[in-house]
Protein backbone atom coordinates (compact mmCIF):
# COMPACT_ATOMS: atom_id res chain seq x y z
CA UNK A 1 0.00 0.00 0.00
CA UNK A 2 1.35 3.19 -0.70
CA UNK A 3 0.67 4.92 2.56
CA UNK A 4 2.95 1.71 4.24
CA UNK A 5 5.49 2.40 1.16
CA UNK A 6 6.03 6.21 2.01
CA UNK A 7 6.31 5.90 5.60
CA UNK A 8 8.53 3.26 6.01
CA UNK A 9 12.32 4.12 7.00
CA UNK A 10 13.46 5.22 3.42
CA UNK A 11 10.79 8.02 2.90
CA UNK A 12 9.46 9.42 6.22
CA UNK A 13 6.41 10.82 3.93
CA UNK A 14 3.58 10.39 6.04
CA UNK A 15 0.88 13.03 6.63
CA UNK A 16 1.96 14.24 10.08
CA UNK A 17 5.12 15.25 8.77
CA UNK A 18 3.74 16.54 5.66
CA UNK A 19 1.32 18.76 7.58
CA UNK A 20 4.32 20.01 9.67
CA UNK A 21 6.78 20.56 6.51
CA UNK A 22 4.11 22.48 4.96
CA UNK A 23 2.43 24.49 7.72
CA UNK A 24 -0.67 22.80 6.95
CA UNK A 25 -2.29 21.44 9.53
CA UNK A 26 -5.38 20.52 8.15
CA UNK A 27 -4.33 18.80 5.15
CA UNK A 28 -4.47 14.98 4.35
CA UNK A 29 -1.99 12.78 2.62
CA UNK A 30 -4.40 12.79 -0.22
CA UNK A 31 -4.06 16.28 -1.21
CA UNK A 32 -0.27 16.21 -0.65
CA UNK A 33 0.14 13.90 -3.37
CA UNK A 34 -2.71 15.61 -5.76
CA UNK A 35 -0.09 18.55 -5.02
CA UNK A 36 3.15 16.82 -5.83
CA UNK A 37 1.31 15.46 -8.97
CA UNK A 38 0.11 19.22 -9.30
CA UNK A 39 -3.53 18.57 -9.99
CA UNK A 40 -4.82 20.44 -6.46
CA UNK A 41 -2.73 23.60 -4.78
CA UNK A 42 -2.08 23.68 -1.63
CA UNK A 43 -3.50 27.18 0.32
CA UNK A 44 -0.90 29.34 1.20
CA UNK A 45 -0.64 30.77 4.82
CA UNK A 46 -2.17 33.77 3.90
CA UNK A 47 -5.12 32.39 2.70
CA UNK A 48 -5.51 29.79 5.77
CA UNK A 49 -5.24 32.71 7.75
CA UNK A 50 -8.37 34.64 5.57
CA UNK A 51 -10.55 31.05 5.66
CA UNK A 52 -9.85 31.24 9.51
CA UNK A 53 -10.70 34.91 10.06
CA UNK A 54 -13.98 34.05 7.33
CA UNK A 55 -15.10 31.25 9.61
CA UNK A 56 -14.50 33.42 12.73
CA UNK A 57 -15.95 36.27 11.58
CA UNK A 58 -19.66 34.38 10.29
CA UNK A 59 -20.29 33.09 13.89
CA UNK A 60 -19.35 36.41 15.60
CA UNK A 61 -21.65 38.00 13.29
CA UNK A 62 -24.48 35.16 13.17
CA UNK A 63 -24.19 35.67 17.44
CA UNK A 64 -24.50 39.28 16.88
CA UNK A 65 -28.13 38.84 15.29
CA UNK A 66 -27.20 42.39 13.36
CA UNK A 67 -30.13 43.15 10.46
CA UNK A 68 -29.53 42.75 6.37
CA UNK A 69 -27.63 46.80 6.75
CA UNK A 70 -25.80 46.43 9.39
CA UNK A 71 -24.24 42.78 7.76
CA UNK A 72 -23.42 44.49 4.75
CA UNK A 73 -21.18 47.63 6.58
CA UNK A 74 -19.73 44.37 8.51
CA UNK A 75 -18.45 42.76 5.91
CA UNK A 76 -17.31 45.59 4.30
CA UNK A 77 -15.22 46.30 7.22
CA UNK A 78 -13.95 42.64 6.91
CA UNK A 79 -12.93 43.36 3.61
CA UNK A 80 -11.04 45.97 4.05
CA UNK A 81 -9.29 44.57 7.22
CA UNK A 82 -8.29 41.70 4.94
CA UNK A 83 -6.91 44.24 2.54
CA UNK A 84 -5.41 46.01 4.74
CA UNK A 85 -4.55 43.99 7.83
CA UNK A 86 -5.06 46.99 10.23
CA UNK A 87 -6.72 47.29 13.12
CA UNK A 88 -10.06 49.05 12.16
CA UNK A 89 -11.63 52.05 14.32
CA UNK A 90 -14.48 54.10 13.15
CA UNK A 91 -12.02 56.53 11.15
CA UNK A 92 -12.62 53.90 8.47
CA UNK A 93 -16.37 55.00 8.03
CA UNK A 94 -15.03 58.35 6.53
CA UNK A 95 -13.52 56.20 3.54
CA UNK A 96 -15.45 56.48 0.26
CA UNK A 97 -15.80 52.88 0.54
CA UNK A 98 -18.88 53.94 3.03
CA UNK A 99 -20.38 56.87 1.26
CA UNK A 100 -23.26 54.82 -0.08
CA UNK A 101 -24.08 54.48 3.27
CA UNK A 102 -23.67 58.18 4.17
CA UNK A 103 -20.37 57.51 5.92
CA UNK A 104 -19.78 58.09 10.01
CA UNK A 105 -23.17 59.96 10.54
CA UNK A 106 -25.36 57.04 8.62
CA UNK A 107 -23.45 54.36 10.09
CA UNK A 108 -23.95 55.71 13.85
CA UNK A 109 -27.62 56.33 13.11
CA UNK A 110 -27.27 52.56 11.94
CA UNK A 111 -25.87 51.27 14.39
CA UNK A 112 -25.67 53.39 17.31
CA UNK A 113 -22.18 55.24 18.81
CA UNK A 114 -21.79 52.77 21.08
CA UNK A 115 -22.96 50.07 19.38
CA UNK A 116 -20.42 50.57 16.45
CA UNK A 117 -17.27 51.18 18.44
CA UNK A 118 -18.18 47.96 20.64
CA UNK A 119 -18.42 45.84 17.32
CA UNK A 120 -15.31 47.39 15.99
CA UNK A 121 -13.62 46.34 19.50
CA UNK A 122 -15.44 42.69 19.77
CA UNK A 123 -14.17 42.13 15.46
CA UNK A 124 -10.51 43.63 16.74
CA UNK A 125 -10.19 41.34 19.70
CA UNK A 126 -12.46 38.30 18.48
CA UNK A 127 -11.87 38.16 14.96
CA UNK A 128 -9.43 39.71 13.47
CA UNK A 129 -6.63 37.70 15.13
Amino acid sequence: MLSEKVSSPDFYFNEANLKVAYHYPEGSLSEFVKAALKTYELPTEEKMQENKIDDLFEAWLIEGKFGSQQSKILRMVKSQYLANKEKIDVSIFNQPLFNQFGGLPAIIRIFGEKEIQNNLQELNTKVFI
